[in-house]
Parts: structure tokens; C-alpha cells; sequence
């Protein structure tokens, strides 16, 4: 599911996933990378990147997709830094 919700929806401009060492939802239930079950339960989060027309077209798709979570929506200023682009181009 991680790579139709990164790739599969039609590319974003950037995406990245991130996977938490412990976190609780609506459940109130911990899942931590201590416990014995390390690997199925932890909490992850998926951030993209892209214009607003892009994510608004695909937030219905992402819903439909997601079994149970939260989908967060919010403006960012992105700054590109790269120290081999050249300036004023």
C-alpha cells in the first residue's frame, strides 16, 4: 500500500515515508518498537509534496485507500537548497 500511496497515485512532486519507534491512535493502544511485535504495528506517516490542485485531486482516492488513520493537509513553504545548482537561473 506504501508504494501506491507514494508512487501510485500519479507521482508527486516529492514524498517521503516515515516510520515512528511508538505512537497511539484513536484506540488508545501503544505500539512501540520495544514491544515483541516490532514491525507491523508502529504508526507511520507519509508526507507529500505537491500543489494544492494535486493533492486536493487525490485526497478522496487516499481515503478510500486508508483502512483506518488520519490525513493531515496543511501549506508549506518549500526551499530548495543545492549547493551544484547555479544562481539566477
Amino acid at each position: 500500500m506504501l508504494n501506491y500511496l507514494v508512487i501510485g497515485l500519479g507521482g508527486f512532486a516529492g514524498a517521503s515515508v516515515f516510520r515512528g519507534v511508538s505512537g497511539y491512535g484513536s484506540d488508545m493502544v501503544l505500539h512501540s518498537s520495544k514491544m515483541l511485535d516490532l514491525s507491523t504495528n508502529l504508526p507511520l506517516k507519509i508526507e507529500a509534496v505537491d500543489s494544492e490542485a494535486k493533492i486536493d485531486s487525490v485526497l478522496p482516492e487516499i481515503c478510500e485507500v486508508l483502512e483506518k488513520g488520519l490525513v493531515e493537509v496543511s501549506d508549506t513553504l518549500v526551499i530548495r537548497c543545492d549547493a551544484n545548482r547555479k544562481t539566477g537561473h
